[in-house]
């Protein structure tokens, strides 16, 4: 039996089970029986998961994350020797001192009513949230890779 982990197949770990069922099904060709099967479900369960994820790539995050993810998919092994921590255990931040611009960003996202707005057609990411008299107020500016 393959690893529950999705190490085998090139994904991070923390990569649950429904994502990785759609990415080796729609990059790998892998059949929704054989998937099922490894990670002893119904195939019914891994059908929805997938039918679920595709649903959901209309929003741009959910799109982005899976492009990126599938590009973890074809990892071969040195490939894989050659990651950073970052790209085994998280998404690495694209621009330099990501990681603090992210701790950032997340705490002004933690501020009640905040919201992250972002478009495919949007270069910059926003944080932002409604003050009492309803105007928006912008809390962060982000870069859409981040």
């Amino acid at each position: 039996m393959q690893p529950r982990d999705g190490a085998s197949a090139g994904l991070p770990g923390w990569v649950p089970p429904a994502v990785r069922h759609y990415i080796e099904h729609v990059e790998g060709g892998a059949p929704i029986r054989v998937l099922a099967r490894r990670s002893e479900v119904h195939a019914s369960t891994v059908l929805r998961q997938v039918r679920q994820l595709e649903s959901r790539r209309d929003d741009p995050l959910v799109d982005a994350g899976l492009k990126r993810l599938s590009r973890c998919f074809g990892a071969d092994i040195s490939e894989e020797n050659e990651m950073t921590h970052h790209d085994r255990h998280g998404p690495r931040p694209e621009t330099a001192g990501g990681e603090a611009e992210a701790l950032r960003v997340l705490r002004r996202m933690a501020e009640p009513g905040a919201v992250l707005a972002v478009a495919s057609e949007m270069p910059m990411a926003a944080v932002v949230r409604e003050d009492e008299d309803g105007t928006a107020q912008r809390l962060a500016r982000l870069d859409r890779s981040l």
